[in-house]
């Protein structure tokens, strides 16, 4: 199998990031893993993994990469080649600072994120975002906030440059499990260059 792998339209992903973020419709509500599948024409959730709020996030990384080897290792047995990416619905809270926050209250800020009680924060907002990384390390993100409703969505080229951004050890774990993918599933090999192949409009 050759190192080059056939990506589906941006529009693709980009509408279905969208459409699970439509599908949100309540508050404090289990959160999603998904594998994802793409047979050439229309991609399709193969497998839902819900996660209670209260699970601690330091563990879902290990959680996403287990599930994802596990998707890995059924699409080997069946000879199939379908297994193309993974999305994390998720709800949380962040403060947006200003650059030149003092220093007492950056210190202050960060304490309160460590201690993962943004919530009690008079200044957060709460919101319910989807990341949906595909194995050529794209990524597409859908944030919806309350209370004030707006939505956000962003495409990056390489996924690496959100993982400073909501949901970075997140991304970052999707990335290792869609790179896995890419080498097992698609035959994408380490000691070669990886090229994307676009599809012709």
């Amino acid at each position: 199998m050759d190192n080059q792998l056939v990506a589906p339209p941006e529009m693709v992903f980009a509408d279905y990031a969208s459409g699970l973020l439509a599908l949100h419709d309540g508050w404090d509500s289990l959160h999603e893993f998904r594998t994802l599948t793409w047979d050439g024409t229309r991609i399709e959730t193969t497998t839902l993994h819900a996660i209670a709020p209260d699970v601690p996030p330091e563990l879902y990384p290990g959680y996403m990469i287990k599930a994802a080897g596990k998707e890995i290792a059924a699409q080997l047995a069946a000879s199939e080649h379908t297994l193309y990416g993974f999305t994390l619905t998720f709800e949380g809270y962040a403060v947006v600072s200003p650059a030149d926050l003092p220093a007492e209250e950056r210190e202050r800020l960060d304490a309160d994120l460590r201690a993962q009680r943004l919530d009690k924060r008079p200044d957060s907002m709460e919101f319910v975002q989807v990341c949906l990384v595909d194995i050529h390390d794209r990524l597409w993100t859908a944030r919806k906030e309350r209370p004030n409703n707006r939505t956000h969505f962003h495409h990056y080229a390489s996924a690496a440059d959100a993982v400073g951004t909501h949901g970075g050890p997140f991304i970052q774990a999707m990335r290792v499990a869609a790179l896995d993918v890419a080498r097992q599933v698609h035959g994408y090999r380490l000691d070669q260059p990886f090229t994307i192949k676009l599809p012709r409009h």
